[in-house]
């Protein structure tokens, strides 16, 4: 057995996760694809079969375990990267349909490929800007969950991400286990467009106990319509007062 599936199965034992046969040979598909393609187009800074097994695989299911999931529904990754956490949570919960966003076009290039290889259904990666996927009627107000991993501040992450939650639907915010500034400077920009925060999880990631968090926020009401603004001003001027 490779050094990636002995890592990946006594992760999903300590997480509780039960992953059938062909899961499984997904994941170590989407690993191989990734360390072939890595080589060439620079995908990950991450190398080592184990670290990538625990550091991309098992830190989407950690957070995925902590989610909320119906039968059925829509899921975006926004600024899914290689495929983190997204295309690990697709394999897991094959029901949903999954659109995954980067800016990127070299990665979404690879999660095409990644979701033909692996012949992923209701699954597509798409190249857009996070400030302008909000604003097209396609997206905007559509999502039931939007998750994102390492990709802004909370500020600015809530303006890119709220905006494609559907009232009723959550968005979840992967961070590490400095959230707590973050989450205050965020409180503002939670409210003004339409979100309530519901709660923090806080856990370990398997095997290396490295230290998470999960910031769970409801969508209550819509985002009003000047939200997001144009691309550049949510990272040069957060949302930092509700009366913005």
């Amino acid at each position: 057995m490779s050094d990636f599936l002995t890592v990946l199965e006594k992760g999903i034992a300590e997480l509780k996760i039960d992953l059938t046969g062909e899961q499984k040979s997904q994941y170590l598909q989407y690993q191989e694809l990734l360390t072939y393609w890595n080589q060439k187009i620079n995908l990950t800074a991450i190398k080592e079969e184990r670290v990538i097994a625990i550091k991309h695989f098992l830190d989407s299911l950690a957070a995925g375990a902590l989610m909320k999931w119906d039968k059925q529904g829509i899921m975006l990754d926004l600024g899914s990267g290689a495929g983190f956490p997204g295309l690990v949570l697709k394999i897991w919960q094959p029901q949903w349909q999954f659109t995954l966003v980067d800016s990127v076009q070299k990665k979404v290039n690879f999660m095409n490929l990644v979701i033909e290889s692996l012949r992923l259904e209701k699954t597509i990666a798409v190249h857009r800007r996070a400030e302008d996927l909000g604003r097209l009627a396609d997206h905007r107000h559509r999502y039931d969950r939007v998750v994102a991993r390492a990709v802004a501040a909370l500020p600015v992450l809530c303006e890119y991400c709220l905006p494609l939650v559907a009232t009723g639907g959550y968005f979840y915010a992967l961070k590490g286990p400095n959230y707590r500034e973050e989450l205050e400077q965020a409180q503002a920009a939670i409210a003004v467009l339409g979100g309530r925060l519901e709660t923090v999880r806080e856990y370990r990631l398997p095997l290396t106990k490295d230290s998470r968090s999960l910031i769970i926020i409801e969508k209550t009401r819509d985002t009003p319509k000047q939200y997001p603004r144009k691309s550049g001003l949510p990272g040069k001027k957060p949302i930092m007062q509700k009366q913005q």
